[in-house]
């Protein structure tokens, strides 16, 4: 079984949806489960930060996991959300995960930066199979930047830098995360 939290999100409703063309047993975290409709044969859980049994009860009997956390770095000292994934994932000894990070890794010095590398680091150090995902800008981060922009006068949105991907181009990751990757990578300080 695999779990994909942020299951509502734009990287997260494209790795379940993939879920009807594997045939493989999905299960969608997420706030609002009443409120939201996924292919027949997902499973579909409430899971909320604030609610550290409901994280724990969406982990359990699962073997892999893709994790992505909505929280805005800043928000608080540390990236509660994503540590409380990778305890929950050990806790519930998921073997495998596949982390949506960023496109440096958290590189810079600067709060964001740490935010991230924190995040990692939780990742690799976890004892599990791992894959960093480090996409660079989404084009439908990008739309809605632009649309922000106009209604404020604005200019145009930044072009320069990392090329825009869509969410399905993560593919690669999703499949690590289902188990299918050929070279999973692991912490390279662990002893295996």
């Amino acid at each position: 079984m695999i779990l994909v939290t942020g299951a509502t999100g734009n990287v997260g409703a494209e790795l379940v949806a993939e879920r009807n063309e594997d045939d493989e047993p999905v299960r969608a975290m997420t706030r609002r489960p009443r409120a939201v409709r996924f292919p027949a044969g997902v499973e579909v859980v409430y899971g909320d930060f604030d609610d550290p049994a409901s994280i724990d009860a969406a982990f359990r009997d699962v073997d892999r996991a893709f994790l992505m956390s909505a929280q805005m770095p800043g928000s608080e000292r540390r990236p509660t959300h994503d540590l409380r994934l990778v305890e929950a994932a050990r806790r519930a000894g998921v073997g495998r995960v596949a982390k949506l990070s960023v496109f440096d890794g958290g590189a810079g010095d600067n709060p964001i930066g740490e935010w991230h590398r924190q995040a990692e680091a939780a990742v690799v150090e976890s004892g599990m199979d791992w894959t960093l995902l480090r996409p660079g800008r989404f084009m439908s981060n990008a739309l809605q930047w632009a649309r922000r922009h106009r209604r404020r006068g604005g200019r145009r949105p930044h072009r320069g830098g990392a090329p825009q991907r869509r969410p399905p181009a993560l593919r690669a990751g999703g499949a690590h995360a289902r188990g299918r990757a050929a070279h999973p990578r692991r912490d390279p300080r662990s002893a295996s």
